[in-house]
């Protein structure tokens, strides 16, 4: 089957389908999807203001990877974007709370930012109690989750723990901790302290991207991620690509790998918009890459029915 042969959906009607069937009850019962929209470039401001009205209505965590000409071909790549676009501060301290909450000892207003010594003193205990049942807890949480990679359940674990030690997160291993997660970290020497030997690369971020989601999941809710694909078929003045055939197959391993982990995922949706090129450049289509063409397109389909719900959709 080719992609041409299909009718294109309505833009309003694949819309309101994704908003009933998934952002309204799939997603947030624990299912995940990726979906990949193909549009016309003068459709796309549309898709892209509706997409974000209807998963801020929805009230999911979004997280924004449409910005102009951002590397997202190489899954690190991804990773690295979405890390960047990460609060780990807050992300973290809401994790803290939470295990605080469940031993008991959550914090007043006035320590937000606690130490173990002032949470002690705050609730009349000896500091070793506490630091007692919290490392139970965050060992619950997160270091018997085997379904987390273990550099990941290292790193959140030591963002989560150490502002109690000391005050402030932005300093010294959590900085450097943070950098790990989003790929700027200048020597790897700087995050040993958190018994973390290699860096975030291809064969290991795939893991990393997939820890987080479950976790940030679990405890956020569930989460969207919009990416645009538009600036992989732009050209220069010459009339040449801008991105290689190379860096395009890639962008399609990245685009497999997410469509075979949704039944790894849990509350998330990947929404990828891409052009009518996608689907019609004779050098750049999907269709030169055969593992992403056997995921996306249909055995059996309609010409005059599109179905709305499968993974990928042409919208006019």
């Amino acid at each position: 089957m080719s992609g041409e042969t299909q009718s294109r959906l309505q833009l309003d009607l694949w819309l309101r389908c994704l908003e009933k069937d998934y952002l309204g009850s799939f997603i947030p019962a624990g299912g995940a999807t990726v979906k990949l929209a193909v549009v016309p470039k003068d459709s796309y401001s549309h898709l892209y203001k509706s997409l974000q009205e209807k998963l801020s209505l929805s009230s999911f965590q979004l997280f924004d990877l449409s910005e102009e000409r951002i590397n997202l071909h190489s899954i690190e790549n991804f990773w690295f974007a979405l890390a960047q676009r990460v609060d780990w501060e807050s992300f973290a301290r809401e994790l803290r709370y939470s295990i605080l909450r469940k031993i008991g000892y959550s914090p007043s207003s006035e320590l937000q930012d606690c130490t173990l010594e002032e949470l002690a003193e705050l609730y009349q205990v000896e500091a070793r109690e506490i630091n007692i049942q919290f490392q139970r807890e965050i060992k619950k949480l997160i270091f018997q989750d085997y379904s987390l990679a273990l550099d990941f359940r290292k790193a959140i674990s030591r963002l989560i723990y150490e502002p109690l030690q000391s005050p402030g997160t932005l300093e010294g291993l959590c900085l450097a901790v943070q950098e790990w997660l989003k790929g700027t970290l200048k020597s790897i020497s700087q995050v040993r302290g958190a018994a973390i030997f290699r860096k975030i690369d291809r064969t290991n971020s795939r893991e990393i991207l997939l820890s987080f989601l479950r976790l940030f999941t679990r405890q956020l809710g569930w989460t969207a991620i919009l990416v645009s694909l538009f600036h992989y078929y732009e050209r220069r003045e010459n009339g040449r690509p801008i991105f290689t055939r190379r860096q395009i197959i890639e962008l399609y391993e990245t685009l497999r790998e997410f469509i075979d982990a949704e039944s790894k995922l849990e509350k998330t949706v990947l929404i990828f918009m891409a052009p009518l090129d996608f689907i019609e450049s004779e050098l750049l289509s999907y269709h030169k890459y055969r593992a992403l063409q056997t995921r996306i397109e249909n055995e059996v389909y309609s010409p005059n029915y599109p179905n709305p719900c499968t993974t990928m959709v042409q919208l006019q």
